[in-house]
C-alpha cells in the first residue's frame, strides 16, 4: 500500500491529500512467475526496521531461499548412467582386445627381444629364423632384419677394429726397418721378466751387440746402406737365436737379447756365433771395402736374485764398452773386476766433470810421456795424455774415454784437447826441439774440418814437430776419408803415427795405402817379443815395415829385457814407464830415465 499525494493546482505545488492504491505484489511475485532457483514461498522483504520504504529501496529489501534445479538431479543422474554403461562396454572392448594385442604387439616385441639376445652371442653373420608366424606384422620382421643388418655391420667394424688394433700393437712394438721388437717392446719385457720367470731356477743372461762406428758407415756410405747394414746385422743375430728367444732393437745400432735358461759358457757361444755370422758376411756386397767389426757384452743372473735381473743391461753396457776397446776381445762377459774398471761410466760425479772439461774446458789438463830414441836416449816426442783434474782428485783416461764414447762426445774431446796442447806449446810446458804427440779419434780423423783446426799450429812446427796419433780402427772405418784428410795434414808438415798396431785389423796391405810416418805397435805385440814364437812373428813383421821405410816405436817398455828386444827386433823408438812417467810438464818427465844404463849418458836431451 501507497499513499500518493494529490495535488490541485501547480502554481501553489502543494498536496491537497493522499490516495492509497493496494497492489498484492508478494501473491503476484509468488504465483505468476515460475521459479527454477528460488523457493517462492520465501519471498519477502525485511524494510529494516522502516514502517514505509520508497520504491527503490524496495529491491534491496527483498529477501528468498535459493533452492536445488530439479533438471541438475536428472542430468546427474543419466551422466552417471552413461558412464557406467560406457565402463562395462570399455571392460569388455578391452578383454575381447587383450588377445589381440598380445598377439599383435607383445609376442612380436618378446620374438624380438630374443632375437637381439641371440646376436648378442652369436658370433656373427645374418640371422635368418623364421619367424613369418611370430611377426604377423610386416613392420615387425623389417626391424628383425634390420638389427641382423646392423649386428652383422657392427661384426665387421669390429673385425676390422681388432686388425686395426693388431697393427698398431705391431707397430707399437716393431722396429719397421729390421722387423726386431724395438724399445718399447724391449722395456715392457724388461719389466714383466720376473713375472715371466716365476719361480723358475734357471739362469738368464743378457746379451748386447754394437756395431763399431756405425755413425762412420752412415756418414760415408749414406744412410740406405747404414739401414741395409742394420737389417743384415738383425737377420744374422735372429738365425742364431733358439725358438723363444726375440731381439729387441733398443737404439740406432745397438741389439739386445735375453737368453732364458742359458749359462755364461752358453751365452758367449751363443754372442759369439752371432759375430762370426756377422763378420762373415761379404758386406762389400753393399759397397762398404772395410770389415765391420761388433762389440757384444753379456751378463748373467739368476732368477731368484732381483737386484741382478734388474742390473743386468748395466753389465751388460760395462761389458760392451770394454769389448769396444782397442786389445780386447769383441765378445765380453761382465765380471765385477769390470765394474771397477768403468766405474767413471756410471758415475754422476765423473760424466759432470768429464762433461764440463770437454764441453767448457774446466778441469782439462795434459800429461806429457816421452817417445824415446831407443839408441840413444833422446826424446823425440811427447805423447799428450788426457787427465781431469775436479776438486783436487784427477780423472784417468780409464774413466774419461767410456764416457766420452757413450756421450758421443770425441769430437769435442779432441778440439778440447788440440786447445789446451796449443797453450801449453806456447807456455813452454814442451821443451823446444822436440815434438808432440797428439790422439785423433776415428770420428775427428774423417770430420770434413779436421785440418782447419791444425790451423794454429803451422807457427809452432819450425819449434816443435807435431805427430797426429790414429788408431788403425778408426783408418779402416772409413779408410778413403781418412786417407784423404791425413794426406793433407801430412802435406802441411804434420807427422801420422798408426797408433795401437796389431789390436784389432789392421794389416800390411792397409798400412801401405796410408800417409803414416811410423807405427806404434800395441803393448800387446811388444810383450809378445819375451816369447820365442811370438817374437819370431813380431820381428818379422817390423822388419817388413822397417823396409817399407816407417819408423817403429815400441809401446809398453817397462824393463830393461823388453827394451833391448825391442831394440833386438828393429825398434828405433820406444815408449814406457821405463824411459819416462807421464807428468804435467814435459820437460819433468824426462829425469826418470836418466839412469837407465842401456843409453850413452852424454848423448840423453
Amino acid at each position: 500500500f501507497r499513499a500518493v499525494p494529490a495535488i490541485a493546482g501547480e502554481a501553489k505545488a502543494r498536496p491537497r491529500g493522499y490516495v492509497g492504491v493496494r497492489i498484492g505484489l508478494l501473491k503476484q511475485l509468488r504465483e505468476n512467475r515460475v521459479y527454477r532457483y528460488i523457493d517462492p514461498q520465501t519471498i519477502g522483504f525485511a524494510p529494516a526496521g522502516k514502517a514505509t520504504i520508497t520504491w527503490a529501496e524496495l529491491q534491496a529489501a527483498a529477501q528468498f531461499t535459493v533452492r536445488e534445479n530439479p533438471m541438475s538431479k536428472s542430468v546427474s543422474g543419466l551422466l552417471s548412467g552413461a558412464i557406467a554403461n560406457l565402463s562395462v562396454i570399455l571392460g569388455i572392448f578391452a578383454l575381447l582386445l587383450f588377445p589381440a594385442l598380445v598377439f599383435l604387439i607383445v609376442r612380436p616385441l618378446r620374438a624380438i627381444s630374443a632375437h637381439i639376445d641371440r646376436l648378442k652371442s652369436s658370433p656373427g653373420g645374418l640371422m635368418l629364423d623364421n619367424l613369418a608366424g611370430v611377426l604377423p606384422i610386416a613392420e615387425t620382421e623389417k626391424i628383425r632384419e634390420s638389427l641382423n643388418e646392423y649386428q652383422n655391420r657392427l661384426i665387421d667394424v669390429h673385425s676390422s677394429l681388432e686388425e686395426k688394433s693388431e697393427e698398431l700393437w705391431t707397430m707399437a712394438h716393431h722396429d719397421a726397418l729390421t722387423g726386431a721388437k724395438n724399445r718399447r717392446a724391449f722395456d715392457e719385457f724388461m719389466q714383466n721378466l720376473p713375472a715371466l720367470l716365476g719361480e723358475r731356477d734357471i739362469g738368464v743372461c743378457f746379451a748386447l751387440f754394437d756395431v763399431n762406428h756405425f755413425k762412420a758407415i752412415n756418414d760415408s756410405y749414406g744412410h740406405s746402406v747404414g739401414d741395409k747394414v742394420l737389417n743384415v746385422i738383425a737377420g744374422r743375430i735372429a738365425s742364431v737365436l733358439r725358438r723363444g728367444e726375440e731381439l729387441f732393437r733398443i737404439g740406432g745400432d745397438e741389439f739386445a737379447v735375453v737368453l732364458m735358461e742359458c749359462d755364461e759358457a752358453s751365452a758367449l757361444r751363443i754372442a759369439e756365433r752371432c759375430h762370426e755370422k756377422i763378420v762373415g758376411y761379404d758386406f762389400s756386397r753393399l759397397g762398404i771395402r772395410e770389415p765391420l767389426r761388433i762389440s757384444a757384452g753379456l751378463a748373467s743372473a739368476r732368477v731368484d736374485d732381483i737386484d741382478d735381473l734388474q742390473n743386468l743391461q748395466w753389465k751388460a753396457d760395462v761389458a760392451m764398452y770394454r769389448a769396444k776397446r782397442p786389445g780386447h776381445a769383441n765378445v765380453v762377459m761382465f765380471t765385477e773386476a769390470l765394474a771397477r774398471d768403468s766405474e767413471g761410466l756410471f758415475s754422476s760425479w765423473v760424466n759432470t766433470a768429464v762433461y764440463d772439461a770437454v764441453v767448457y774446458g774446466k778441469g782439462l789438463l795434459m800429461h806429457y810421456q816421452p817417445i824415446v830414441e831407443l839408441d840413444s836416449g833422446r826424446i823425440c816426442h811427447y805423447e799428450a795424455l788426457v787427465r781431469i783434474e775436479q776438486d783436487g782428485e784427477v780423472i784417468m783416461p780409464s774413466n774419461i774415454f767410456p764416457v766420452v764414447e757413450a756421450r758421443r762426445l770425441e769430437v769435442e774431446l779432441d778440439r778440447a784437447v788440440l786447445r789446451r796442447v796449443l797453450a801449453d806449446l806456447r807456455g813452454g810446458k814442451v821443451q823446444l826441439g822436440t815434438g808432440v804427440s797428439i790422439n785423433l779419434s776415428g770420428p775427428s780423423v774423417v770430420h770434413d774440418q779436421v785440418c782447419t783446426w791444425f790451423e794454429d799450429f803451422k807457427p809452432l812446427l819450425k819449434d816443435y814437430r807435431v805427430m797426429i796419433e790414429v788408431t788403425e780402427t778408426a783408418l779402416i772405418t772409413q779408410i778413403g776419408l781418412a786417407n784423404e784428410n791425413l794426406t793433407r795434414l801430412q802435406r802441411l808438415g804434420f807427422e801420422i803415427a798408426l797408433d795401437d798396431f796389431g789390436s784389432g785389423y789392421s794389416s800390411v796391405r792397409y798400412l801401405a795405402s796410408m800417409p803414416v810416418d811410423a807405427v806404434k805397435f800395441d803393448i800387446s805385440l811388444v810383450h809378445g817379443l819375451q816369447d820365442d814364437t811370438q817374437r819370431v812373428m813380431v820381428t818379422h813383421l817390423a822388419q817388413m815395415i822397417l823396409e817399407a821405410g816407417h819408423q817403429l816405436v815400441a809401446e809398453g817398455i817397462e824393463d830393461v829385457a823388453t827394451l833391448e828386444a825391442a831394440k833386438a827386433a828393429g825398434f828405433s823408438r820406444g815408449q814406457g814407464y821405463l824411459l819416462g812417467r807421464p807428468a804435467e810438464h814435459a820437460k819433468r818427465a824426462k829425469v826418470v830415465f836418466d839412469n837407465v844404463a842401456v843409453f850413452p849418458s852424454d848423448r840423453r836431451a
